[in-house]
């Protein structure tokens, strides 16, 4: 039996070691030089991807929620004065 003097609850060394690899990550293998520079600009065009999807969709909502909507049709305004076409040509 493991005893532990400061902590209350006792893991084995293998799930600490685990854990704390995990949330910092892999070790580094060999340092490159336009690894960091990779990772940002993988990060921004994921972001940007993500935005552009964002705004696609709330875009396509707005229109679903706004297609039956007597208010917003222009024929139905009174306010709006459409001139009636005469077909009988020039």
């Amino acid at each position: 039996m493991m005893s532990c003097s400061v902590h209350i609850y006792c893991f084995p060394k293998g799930v600490l070691t685990f854990c704390s690899r995990s949330i910092s990550g892999p070790l580094p293998r060999r340092k490159a030089g336009g690894h960091l520079y990779r990772r940002y600009w993988m990060a921004a065009i994921l972001l940007i991807i993500g935005l552009l999807t964002l705004i696609m969709i709330f875009s396509w909502l707005g229109r679903i929620s706004t297609a039956d909507d007597p208010s917003l049709d222009p024929l139905q305004n009174p306010n709006i004065r459409i001139a009636k076409e005469n077909n009988k040509g020039i």
